[in-house]
């Protein structure tokens, strides 16, 4: 939401402003989306390890990566059928000529989220959360330096009091 600052008029009063003005509301609206599902899969995936934790008849290490590909079974089923009900034509042309990167980014996503899922069985949301935002900072520099966007400083203030909340966190668990 700080980010949304800089596109308020400019100065950083105008956009504390507007960042809590109701008519700036459908500006934001995405922002508070993602906080909002963010919020809603962390805690998900948290109740759904620790119900997993509980299951011994399945090893430790591959309950993460089952509970992975049992939830997202759910979501690319219903994408699918979206898919198939809108055509499709793009993906299906993207996935004959990309389907090895495809592959490697499944396994890739596959893989990563079920590490954090793992660490979810044994550490409270907060941390987990914490830690799965400081991606955020890797792309805020990426963006400022690498790929010249603008509003630089308003975007690494912001990093800077999330790398903040994240040691707080980190001192805290």
């Amino acid at each position: 939401l700080v980010l949304q600052l800089s596109t308020a008029g400019g100065s950083l009063g105008k956009g504390w402003r507007a960042l809590f003005n109701p008519g700036s509301f459908a500006r934001n609206v995405w922002a508070y989306v993602t906080l909002a599902s963010v919020v809603a899969y962390s805690l998900t995936d948290k109740s759904g390890m620790d119900l997993f934790r509980g299951v011994e008849s399945i090893d430790g290490l591959l309950r993460a990566p089952i509970y992975f590909v049992l939830e997202n079974a759910l979501c690319y089923g219903l994408y699918w059928s979206w898919i198939s009900v809108r055509g499709g034509v793009e993906v299906r042309q993207v996935l004959r000529t990309e389907w090895k990167f495809a592959l490697l980014a499944a396994l890739g996503t596959l893989v990563s989220y079920s590490l954090i899922l793992y660490v979810f069985e044994t550490e409270p949301v907060s941390t987990v959360v914490a830690l799965r935002q400081s991606s955020v900072l890797v792309a805020v520099v990426a963006g400022w330096l690498w790929l010249g966007e603008p509003a630089g400083r308003l975007r690494l203030l912001a990093s800077a009091a999330l790398f903040a909340g994240l040691t707080l966190v980190a001192v805290a668990s």
